[in-house]
């Protein structure tokens, strides 16, 4: 990571994509209270207004769109303007390892449920942690509010 150039100092973030409800908090939680690892909770907003042909979204429209966003607007990530599209994704990324810096977390992540391919349009070198959507987790009967599934149904 080179925290020295604001709009590119996250060459490989680690992503961590799966379907809601598949565990993704779980393991983002777990993963968060690592000694190396920051991470951005729901992500969504940096690949949700890519359009499906791969169109970076108008810069503009982009501001307005995320200044009504609810995720987004918790993070209290700042938005500068003078940035590219991949140069503004990417400095959402940077400011979360910022404000972890006295913590000295050398790797960042994020969440992302939807459209991850968009995700190497900006970050080439990006790595992957999927989490499988298993149906037979949601539909084991349960015989008690405190009982779980088969272990050879647990997804890890």
């Amino acid at each position: 990571m080179n925290t020295d150039n604001p709009s590119y100092c996250v060459d490989k973030p680690i992503f961590l994509v799966g379907a809601e409800r598949s565990g993704t908090t779980v393991l983002r939680l777990m993963l968060d209270h690592h000694p190396q690892i920051a991470w951005c909770y729901e992500f969504e907003y940096v690949v949700d207004q890519i359009s499906d042909n791969g169109d970076f979204p108008q810069l503009e429209a982009y501001y307005e769109w995320l200044e009504t966003h609810r995720i987004f607007q918790s993070t209290g990530f700042e938005i500068d303007r003078s940035l590219s599209y991949p140069q503004l994704a990417n400095s959402f990324l940077c400011q979360r390892c910022q404000r972890l810096d006295r913590t000295g977390k050398p790797l960042v992540g994020a969440t992302v449920h939807r459209h991850f391919d968009r995700l190497l349009q900006i970050w080439p070198n990006a790595r992957f942690i999927h989490v499988p959507y298993d149906q037979a987790m949601l539909s084991y009967p349960q015989t008690t509010p405190y009982s779980l599934p088969d272990p050879k149904l647990m997804l890890f």
